[in-house]
């Protein structure tokens, strides 16, 4: 189960090493799925807001549904299934809201196992809304994604702005192209 990290209190050191360790973590596991080997093109990519919710990429990431108090309720819309050569590493969480709500994120493996569950109130107290989970919070190939949120006010669907601070990790082509003359 991962802990909360507020941002103020990790060594950038450590964020490096926690970063580099996730990405050879999820290219291990796609390799592995894929029962590729030397030479087999992975690449490592940001989570990006479309990888959960089929919004443009680009685009902010907001609350999908309305904050009830202190109640957990669905991040996404749909909770995402990962393809059979897809992984996802978490590794932190950011509210960018001027007054923000949230408090809690839970991370599921489907409705059943919770992989962690982290509050928010020590990052705001810092003045940095930003925590790091450690350690991440990894999806394998062909999982499903369930994040929930709770929240300690009732919160219009779209009024919290929130990032997912992570990786994808997927064949070389899927979404992003290896230019090899470079």
């Amino acid at each position: 189960m991962s802990r909360s990290l507020p941002a103020r209190f990790i060594d950038p050191n450590t964020l490096v090493a926690i970063r580099l360790q996730l990405k050879a973590q999820l290219e291990g596991i796609v390799l592995t799925a894929i029962g590729g080997g030397t030479g087999t093109a992975v690449i490592v990519r940001d989570l990006v807001p479309a990888d959960f919710n089929g919004t443009a990429t680009g685009s902010q990431y907001t609350n999908q549904s309305l904050g009830v108090v202190n109640t957990y309720v669905a991040a996404t819309t749909t909770n995402p299934a990962l393809a059979n050569n897809q992984a996802v590493g978490i590794y932190g969480v950011a509210d960018l809201a001027a007054v923000p709500t949230l408090m809690e994120n839970r991370f599921q493996l489907g409705a059943a196992e919770l992989m962690a569950q982290v509050r928010m109130d020590e990052a705001y107290a810092t003045g940095v809304n930003l925590i790091y989970l450690d350690p991440p919070v990894i999806y394998k190939p062909l999982e499903t994604i369930n994040w929930q949120q709770l929240f300690n006010a009732a919160t219009a669907i779209g009024a919290e702005a929130i990032s997912l601070i992570g990786y994808v990790c997927e064949p070389a082509g899927r979404t992003v192209t290896i230019k090899t003359d470079r």
